[in-house]
């Protein structure tokens, strides 16, 4: 057999191969055996021969892939969503809203040679405070670039006209040169 595991919040995910049902089962009974405080194994250990090793090698590139899109966005903390791939199906874990989530699963999708997404998240109700205050800062911070750019373009107009205006007066050849 040939299984990895991801957990988040006493939640256990199990992937990989087994040679039959009865050691899949086995698996994942042991799971909870071991912990008692495990809420939940999701069994995602299909029956077959164990994968080569360039299926896991390119199953590790996508999770590389993945992690690497996640820290390229503005949505969700890359650090509140745990990624795991196998046999080319990227699994999702995390405690997120909705949109965090959907947000996770769109830039997953992007990563080379994704098959399927599973989201396999706790959703949140409400966002986080900290979530809701980034934005917040986000947004101030981008009225405060607009205003500097607006002050700053009418400097330049300001600087273009005084330029203008002393190109005039020295053109100037009835007054007293100095």
């Amino acid at each position: 057999a040939h299984v990895n595991f991801m957990s988040f919040d006493r939640v256990v995910l199990a992937t990989g191969e087994a040679s039959n049902n009865d050691l899949r089962s086995y698996v994942v009974k042991q799971v909870q055996i071991i912990d008692p405080k495990v809420k939940s194994v999701i069994n995602e250990i299909i029956v077959g021969p164990n994968s080569g090793y360039l299926s896991r090698i390119k199953d590790a590139a996508i999770t590389t892939q993945v992690e690497v899109l996640f820290q390229d966005q503005e949505v969700f903390h890359p650090t509140h969503v745990k990624v795991m791939t196998e046999n080319q199906t990227v699994y999702l874990m995390g405690k997120v809203t909705k949109r965090e989530a959907d947000k996770a699963a769109t830039t997953a999708a992007k990563a080379k040679g994704v098959r399927k997404i599973v989201k396999l998240f706790d959703y949140l109700k409400t966002r986080p405070t900290t979530e809701i205050e980034r934005d917040r800062q986000r947004e101030l911070n981008d009225q405060k670039t607009a205003e500097l750019k607006k002050q700053q373009a009418e400097l330049d107009a300001k600087k273009a006209e005084l330029k203008k205006q002393l190109r005039a007066l020295g053109d100037n050849t009835e007054g007293t040169p100095y």
